[in-house]
């Protein structure tokens, strides 16, 4: 039996645009976890930095950094190097981001999202 060429061509192309979909998809890049909970352990905290009106850069351990973003409430609580700030942790003595919360010479703000920063000294190992 012989197949017509100009029926074939049309039939490959159709097959090729019915799966092109279904590989578009599988290939697709995995999108950042929005429901990923970032804890810190606050007995390993020793030390942090004013970074901004609503966020705080922890010290943590030898070389780890976190940046915290804090609630709306903490612009109008005038972060500063010179506010005293402690950690509210959890049960199991973490401070964990979108349920924790810092307090700021008395005021209460809550954590709105924690990202873990390159660790210290790593900036400048990729320098040299």
């Amino acid at each position: 039996m012989r197949h017509h060429p100009a029926l074939l061509l049309p039939a490959a192309a159709l097959i090729a645009l019915l799966t092109l979909p279904a590989a578009g998809l599988a290939q697709a890049p995995e999108e950042p976890d929005e429901g990923r909970r970032v804890c810190v352990d606050v007995d390993r905290i020793n030390g942090w930095t004013v970074a901004g009106d609503r966020t705080v850069e922890l010290r943590v351990g030898a070389r780890d950094r976190y940046l915290v973003e804090l609630g709306t409430i903490a612009e109008s609580a005038g972060l500063r190097s010179s506010s005293r700030i402690g950690i509210v942790p959890d049960i199991a003595g973490r401070l964990c981001s979108r349920g924790g919360r810092i307090l700021a010479d008395g005021l209460r703000i809550p954590v709105q999202d924690i990202q873990r920063l390159p660790p210290r000294g790593s900036e400048e190992a990729s320098t040299e």
